[in-house]
């Protein structure tokens, strides 16, 4: 099978997207399997995760992080290289789907903060979420939440069914908090 991983956009030093998906690429990284991962990127993100096995290639889509061709990126390039390239399945990782994308999709969305305090958020990236993640869950055929918490509010604002929806919580970094663990 071949699976593609969206990580096109900005990923900041000091958040928990960068984190997540770093820790993510890095386990992938220790499986024993005959599938294959694209791993679509942009610059400068595309050295954040070093050296990875064969069965992970690395794309680069995104030149310049900036709005508009992040959109035009994921919802027009992305679909039209994962037809290109006969992904089988494409993982979202960053709360939105591409719309286009005729394979199954796997959508993760680890928050629901523009529900609860839109005013964190910039108009024009409130107005953005507000439109695409109601019709990015509704597009995805299965969704990954970090807790029921997010499962909840997931079916109470985006109106989805529960049964669609997975929870898989995050995980740590054993190497920073393996010493604090109960044996």
């Amino acid at each position: 099978m071949v699976i593609g991983i969206d990580a096109t956009g900005p990923l900041a030093s000091d958040t928990g997207g960068r984190t997540y998906l770093t820790y993510f690429v890095r386990m992938l990284a220790t499986l024993q399997t005959d599938d294959r991962f694209i791993l679509f990127l942009s610059t400068p993100e595309d050295d954040i995760f070093g050296e990875v096995p064969e069965f992970i290639q690395k794309v680069v889509l995104l030149k310049k992080n900036v709005p508009l061709s992040k959109i035009v990126t994921s919802q027009i390039l992305l679909p039209a290289k994962c037809a290109k390239m006969k992904v089988d399945l494409v993982y979202y990782q960053g709360n939105f789907v591409s719309l286009m994308q005729t394979s199954p999709k796997v959508l993760a969305i680890r928050s629901m903060l523009q529900y609860y305090f839109p005013e964190a958020i910039s108009f024009g990236r409130r107005v953005y979420r507000k439109a695409l993640t109601p019709l990015s869950a509704k597009s995805a055929d299965r969704i990954i939440v970090p807790s029921s918490s997010t499962r909840d509010d997931v079916c109470k604002f985006l109106h989805v069914r529960k049964e669609k929806i997975f929870v898989i919580p995050h995980g740590i970094d054993l190497d920073y908090f393996g010493t604090a663990l109960p044996k």
